[in-house]
């Protein structure tokens, strides 16, 4: 696999197998190359900063020459995307006065789903840059809540059809009854307003169709040739397992998987014991390679922890060799 043919790199894998270090990896070596790399962690423990040794916060930051950094604050994400939404819907229902939607608001902050829903809004509005970069770079979550995320968009457009669906209906009948009793209007905060009986002059409908438009683009550009899916992975059972777990359900989602960086493999050494761990990475090494039929890369386990700008230039060359 070549990474350059890609403008969006999402890097998967269970928690610690070095995902952030191979995604900084990544984007130093895209960087010295000249192009214009944004790398940002979705993970709520960011450590980028910390393999970057460079402050990163929660604005996007030149660290280096091309070279960006975001690490996208949860809390802040949730809560704007709440915000978002309460005063969407509060624009949208004014008619319903008797509804205080605030108190529910209040709740759906620990509502499951949530989090998955304001990450996937923050993926949109770093892709809805993507023009001002040549690469952007996502470190993602743990496997579970990444797939989680990864999800939504096909389902949203689902979800998305069945509500047009059933506003039409309910607009049908409304247009109904006004034909029979005439236009019905409500007055808020002495604003008189007629209830719209037509799709052209529905703002709910409106507000679906652009929300479907804004959702099937994510999922056009996850699904296509634009982005790739790379999974990071340690050399063992377990990782192993996760892995052809996470590949079954991104087939299902028919978001490809790229490439494979096996990270932290053993080097032959002369004691029986060293030996034995060798060959069993060995094993699950073939095992990757039969199993997902992608490009593998090895990357050898180092004695000292990777972290900062040239220690990552190293890991690169081995990345984007591969």
């Amino acid at each position: 696999m070549d990474i350059t043919k890609h403008n969006v790199l999402f890097l998967i894998g269970k928690g610690g197998v070095g995902k952030t270090t191979c995604s900084s990896a990544i984007a130093i070596g895209l960087a010295e190359k000249g192009y214009r790399t944004l790398v940002v962690s979705l993970d709520p423990a960011h450590n980028l900063g910390d393999v970057f040794m460079e402050k990163v916060g929660s604005r996007i930051k030149e660290i280096g020459e091309n070279l960006w950094a975001l690490e996208v604050d949860m809390d802040e994400i949730t809560h704007d995307y709440l915000k978002k939404l309460e005063k969407s819907l509060k624009s949208l229902y004014r008619y319903l006065t008797v509804v205080n939607l605030d108190k529910y608001f209040d709740v759906l902050r620990f509502s499951p789903g949530v989090e998955e829903y304001a990450l996937l809004e923050a993926i949109k509005n770093i892709l809805a840059r993507r023009d001002e970069y040549d690469f952007i770079i996502f470190d993602t979550p743990p496997t579970g809540l990444t797939l989680r995320v990864l999800t939504l968009p096909k389902t949203s457009l689902v979800w998305v059809e069945k509500l047009v669906e059933l506003r039409r209906k309910i607009l049908d009948r409304r247009l109904a009854v006004e034909k029979v009793h005439g236009e019905r209007c409500f007055v808020v905060d002495g604003e008189k307003t007629r209830l719209p009986s037509r799709e052209e002059e529905d703002t709910i409908i409106k507000e679906l169709k652009s929300y479907r438009a804004e959702i099937k683009e994510i999922n056009n550009i996850i699904t296509g040739d634009e982005a790739a899916v790379i999974a990071v992975m340690n050399p063992d059972e377990l990782s192993f397992v996760e892995m052809r777990r996470a590949v079954e359900v991104l087939n299902k989602l028919k978001i490809p998987l790229r490439m494979v960086i096996v990270n932290k493999v053993e080097t032959p050494n002369e004691t029986l014991t060293k030996l034995t761990v060798v060959n069993k990475v060995n094993e699950i090494v073939e095992k990757v390679r039969n199993s997902f039929n992608v490009k593998v890369v090895e990357i050898r386990k180092r004695d000292k922890e990777v972290r900062g700008i040239k220690s990552l230039e190293e890991l690169s060359k081995a990345l984007l060799r591969g």
